[in-house]
């Protein structure tokens, strides 16, 4: 007797299920707390956009006087105007062109321009699920 008792409790325990309304009430409980992370981190996200777009000024400018002191336009002219000294002494005219290039210049641009690019890719993400944030 004892035995059935308890076999019969074990099958109740079991067949019980959680209200749809509290399934609901989690999920929308988990997307709350999901969507407040991300308005978080988008505006994070949006400063560094901002940070990084305001960098990319004076790291194009510094660029761009660099290359005017190093002569990487005159090296440039010379390639269209002398066609045949270029194809006799192409290896020695690349090697003085990538001498040339202003390196520190154009890694302090490109890293402005990376991190603005990869900011505003992760702030696309996150808006998404900010925007998304009420589906049940």
């Amino acid at each position: 007797m004892e035995k059935n008792r308890f076999i019969r409790h074990t099958l109740a325990l079991t067949e019980a299920e959680p209200s749809p309304a509290l399934y609901h009430a989690v999920l929308h409980r988990i997307d709350h707390e999901r969507a407040r992370q991300a308005k978080f981190r988008l505006a994070g996200l949006l400063a560094l956009a901002l940070a990084s777009l305001g960098a990319l000024v004076p790291a194009f400018h510094y660029t761009a006087q660099e290359f005017a002191r190093t002569g990487v336009f005159q090296y440039a002219s010379l390639l269209f105007s002398d066609g045949s000294l270029m194809a006799t002494y192409w290896r020695e005219f690349v090697m003085t062109v990538i001498e040339s290039i202003p390196v520190l210049g154009v890694v302090f641009m490109l890293s402005a321009v990376g991190t603005f690019l990869a900011s505003m890719i992760l702030a696309l993400k996150n808006m998404r699920i900010v925007m998304l944030e009420y589906r049940y």
